[in-house]
């Protein structure tokens, strides 16, 4: 297990919460983004890269993992999951 990781939920299209473990990511300072939307929201970077809203600046999302599921790098995430980008994460 890598340390440190962090948690988040979102509602996936069937209303139901889903939980999700970050393994790894890096900060993305706003300047380099520009105004992306409210805390929590998905959205994919001007590179592709799979990003995080927070307060202040925005996490680039890099490896995740579904609970239960293995961790895997976020473009073979989306590769099944395209309406991910958009949801909040909480």
């Amino acid at each position: 297990n890598a340390w440190p990781s962090t948690y988040a939920k979102f509602i996936n299209n069937n209303r139901e919460a889903v939980s999700l473990k970050i393994w790894k990511a890096s900060v993305l300072s706003q300047p380099e983004l520009g105004n992306v939307g409210e805390i929590g929201r998905t959205f994919l970077t001007q590179k592709g890269g799979l990003a995080v809203q927070t307060r202040k600046d925005s996490l680039l999302i890099e490896e995740l993992q579904l609970a239960g599921k293995t961790k895997i790098n976020y473009s073979e995430f989306l590769k099944g999951r395209k309406n991910f980008i958009g949801k909040i994460l909480q």
